[in-house]
């Protein structure tokens, strides 16, 4: 038996707009033009959306505490590693 994208049990339940998950652990949104990454729904920092320094800072922290790996850090960033 395939399953086909009908098949949906919950068609209309997605991540709401703004939210990208990192991994089961972290979530990263967006929101006002800031961004919060959450570790377990706690905050581990947040930054304004063009404060690029800030964001490169927040996703090396989740690498070396070892929330994330550096191929999900690029995935979420939509950037090569």
């Amino acid at each position: 038996m395939a399953a086909t994208s009908n098949d949906d049990l919950f068609p209309d339940v997605r991540n709401p707009q703004g939210t990208r998950v990192i991994n089961n652990r972290c979530l990263l949104r967006t929101q006002d033009g800031y961004c919060v990454v959450l570790v377990s729904g706690i905050v581990l920092a947040h930054y304004a959306v063009t404060d690029r320094m800030a964001e490169a800072h927040a996703m090396v922290s989740l690498v070396e505490q070892g929330w994330a790996t550096q191929i999900v850090k690029g995935s979420v960033l939509d950037i090569d590693t």
